[in-house]
């Protein structure tokens, strides 16, 4: 996803899905466009959402296994660009702070649903004041940290007693 007029030139390479949003995109209208996108991936990839729950000795752990058509090798790399930001002067979108929040948070859980390995780079940036970027680009990290902190976790179980076990299978 970028915007549509950002790239003008004529040695862009198309890619397998490419997605341009209108000059002037809100939060709303991006956040539709990028769900609409997620959903685009799934089908190229071939995923179908399984709900699986696994016994463990003293509790249960739900789990999303990665269906077998999805490749192993699968690795997703997020430009997280902060241009859309409205106040951004190379930028051509209207997103505000809390709708880059949103958007960073749907990738990041589209992720973790699917247990796809992510990287995770800056891109884009140049507001007046900078500050505005300079926040925008730590949401983003802030985020993604805290989307590592849940995979993490979900490797371990807790039985009753407050104790965790990793949880191997």
């Amino acid at each position: 996803m970028h915007g549509a007029r950002n790239y003008l030139w004529s040695s862009r390479h198309p890619s397998t899905l490419d997605v341009d949003v209108p000059d002037g995109a809100d939060d709303e209208e991006y956040l539709r466009l990028l769900q609409e996108t997620l959903a685009q991936v799934d089908a190229l990839i071939g995923w179908r959402r399984i709900q699986e729950s696994v016994q463990t000795d003293s509790s249960t752990v739900a789990r999303i296994p990665v269906p077998p058509s999805v490749p192993s090798d699968l690795l997703v790399f997020y430009q997280a660009g902060v241009d859309p930001l409205m106040h951004d002067r190379l930028g051509r979108l209207k997103l505000t702070r809390t709708g880059l929040r949103d958007r960073n948070a749907a990738v990041l859980r589209w992720c973790e649903e699917r247990s796809l390995p992510l990287v995770v780079t800056m891109g884009g940036g140049y507001s007046r004041p900078i500050e505005l970027s300079a926040r925008c680009h730590a949401d983003v990290f802030i985020q993604a940290a805290g989307s590592f902190v849940r995979r993490a976790e979900s490797y371990y179980v807790r039985d009753g007693g407050g104790s965790e076990q990793l949880a191997v299978g």
